[in-house]
Order: C-alpha cells, then structure tokens, then sequence
C-alpha cells in the first residue's frame, strides 16, 4: 500500500515519546529483573519444596519465555517508532 500522504499530529508525537519513555524509564530493566529473580525462585538450592518445585517445573519456563517474547517486542517497537518517526520527519510530516 503506497500513499503520498505524511502526517504526524502532535498527539502522534506525544504516544511516541510516551512510550519511549516508558520503555526507556524502565519498563525493559523491570522484566529483566523479574526474569532475574525468576531464575533464582527456579533453582532447587534457592527455593524447593512441593509447590516450589511446580513453579520450576511448570510456572516458570512459561513465564520466561512470555518475558523473553515481550523483551524482544519492546526492543522492536522501540526500533520501529524511531525508524518511523524519523522517516514521517524527513519526509515533511511537521507540517501537521
């Protein structure tokens, strides 16, 4: 789909940068540290028992690969805002 047209209203601007924000604020070193403290929680010599054991065994490498999946979604939308941004500015699209 190929249009002439290129548009950033200031409201576009300000999602962008809030989410920037958000992502760079903090919102990536939060679920690393989750993934982090998970790991421990994950290890027998940590924490072990019954219920400890299904949280290794079930809960866990569920909810990893739902932070490594939305670790890699932050870091591409990221990417793609900038790119994006970047190409509406170029091309005229302050002129709202």
């Amino acid at each position: 789909m190929s249009t002439d047209r290129v548009l950033i209203t200031p409201e576009a601007k300000t999602a962008i940068t809030n989410i920037q924000s958000i992502i760079n604020g903090g919102l990536e070193q939060t679920v690393t540290s989750l993934k982090t403290n998970g790991e421990h929680l994950a290890t027998p010599t940590v924490w072990d028992g019954g219920l400890a054991g299904n949280f290794r065994e079930q809960v866990w490498p569920d909810c990893k690969s739902a932070l490594d999946k939305t670790t890699t979604a932050l870091n591409e939308l990221h990417q793609q805002l900038q790119k994006i941004y970047s190409q509406i500015m170029q091309a005229g699209g302050n002129a709202a």
